[in-house]
């Protein structure tokens, strides 16, 4: 996956811009909007003939061309959204860790705010870390 930012005149993060490819539907995906939102999104056809990494340039040039750059790591707030449990958790603890990260991953990814990187167990709690460009704007769509 290429995400591509752009930012507002004051230098804050305000749209998204982002390509992956999906070789078992044979097709490129394209997804934008402003950040926090979900945006829009546009397939492309992989074409057999063409390189595939000729194909994903051309789909973001334009998105290059209005100023949009990918961000570095060091660009984006870690946010862990932390819960309690009983000791060391159960099995049941653990699935509802996993649910989580995933859930709030999708909502994280579909709105251009970042990813998460993965959880961790501790004894009384648990946690799931995540990478995002907006913190104030993250925390306010994972507390809806």
């Amino acid at each position: 996956m290429i995400k591509l930012y752009k930012r507002d005149e004051n230098g804050k993060v305000s749209t998204y811009y982002e390509v992956w490819v999906e070789p078992e539907n044979r097709r490129i995906v394209a997804h934008w909007g402003n950040i926090g939102e979900n945006g829009d999104v546009e397939a492309f056809r992989v074409k057999l003939l063409r390189y595939l990494e000729k194909q994903v340039d051309d789909i973001l040039a334009p998105a290059y061309d209005d100023g949009f750059e990918p961000l570095a790591p060091s660009e984006h707030a870690t946010l862990v959204i932390e819960y309690k449990i009983d000791g060391a958790g159960t099995d049941a603890d653990l699935d509802k860790r996993q649910n989580l990260e995933e859930a709030i991953n999708q909502k994280l990814g579909w709105t251009g705010l970042g990813h998460c990187d993965g959880g961790a167990t501790h004894t009384g709690s648990m946690d799931v870390a995540c990478f995002v460009v907006d913190f104030d704007i993250a925390q306010k769509i994972i507390m809806d």
